[in-house]
């Protein structure tokens, strides 16, 4: 995941306009996403979890 994140960092967001990266999560998943930075954006659906890592945070680091 850390790799897809330099990737978007490195050669996406230089030339297209995103403020968001979302991920469809499994609900078993949701820790695993938090510890990187993405939040849940709402409700739960079945087994799965809407969550986004905002980009902004992403080129501060």
């Amino acid at each position: 995941m850390f790799r897809v994140i330099a990737i978007v960092k490195e050669n996406i967001l230089p030339n297209v306009g995103a403020t968001l990266l979302t991920v469809h999560a499994l609900n078993e998943s949701v820790g695993f996403y938090q510890k990187l930075g993405f939040e849940k954006t709402g409700d739960d659906i079945d087994k799965n979890t809407n969550m986004a890592l905002i980009l902004s945070e992403v080129l501060e680091k």
